[in-house]
């Protein structure tokens, strides 16, 4: 099969200024959705809302897939051939689980149907999910943490919120929400990052699923555990949590 070329150019303008690392995504931006593949293409279906729908289609034939990259943040696709390029694939905001587990279908696809002869990026997929735990009460240093059974926990850096501009709902990454959250007080621990939202609970995550941090302005960070467990933190520069979480991925990378 051949790419459908008629169709090559209105998929570049729907797509050429999506996912940006700060960009969120909302019901006027284009979404794509990964069509059932078959031993001979993939197929992209590309939806543009903007009062009228309209869509447009393309077939890949396995043959002229150079690349194929999850890219961040989760759950976005990246697809390179001689033709096209870049395309870079955004997920609906309403169906990212959906969309998740599509690309990751469309990596096995490839494994089978390419032949080895594309260059394969996994980035985000090569994680597991991590969820962030409730607990009663801050660590401190001179105390056992909630686990009794632990030793306490060596407290490494706090935020304290009073002294912080709180980040904007609206800033938030994109199609994470539920499992995406601003942080407003943080410590951070040899072995966790705690913080809490505007609720009263208090979340605990493992510092050793920290694997990434996005600037997504002058002023805010999104720092990402597992897969896709976006924490938010204002004002990086000066939050000594952010500030410690920015070193220990420099050391580690």
């Amino acid at each position: 099969m051949r790419v459908r070329h008629d169709l090559l150019g209105l998929i570049r303008s729907l797509v050429e200024t999506l996912i940006g690392a700060d960009q969120a995504v909302d019901t006027s931006e284009p979404v794509a959705e990964i069509r059932e593949p078959s031993s001979d293409s993939l197929g992209i279906l590309i939806t543009h809302v903007d009062g009228t729908t309209t869509s447009a289609g393309v077939l890949i034939p396995w043959n002229d897939l150079k690349e194929l990259s999850a890219v961040e943040p989760w759950p976005n696709l990246r697809i390179v051939t001689p033709s096209m390029r870049q395309l870079l694939l955004p997920a609906s905001p309403l169906q990212p689980d959906s969309y998740a587990h599509s690309v990751d279908a469309l990596f096995q696809n490839a494994r089978q149907f390419t032949r080895g002869n594309v260059r394969m990026d996994q980035a985000w997929l090569r994680h597991a999910e991590v969820n962030a735990e409730v607990v009663p009460e801050w660590p401190t240093t001179n105390a056992a943490t909630y686990r009794e059974a632990e030793a306490p926990e060596r407290v490494l850096a706090e935020r304290d919120p009073a002294r912080f501009l709180a980040s904007k709902p609206d800033a938030l990454p994109p199609y994470a929400l539920r499992r995406a959250f601003i942080a407003r007080r943080a410590m951070l621990t040899s072995a966790a990052l705690y913080f809490n939202t505007d609720s009263a609970a208090i979340y605990r995550l493992p510092v050793d699923k920290l694997r990434n941090a996005r600037h997504v302005s002058a002023t805010e960070c999104v720092f990402t555990f597992g897969r896709r467990t976006f924490i938010r933190l204002s004002e990086p520069t000066k939050c000594p949590v952010a500030k410690a979480m920015l070193t220990r991925l420099k050391r580690r990378a």
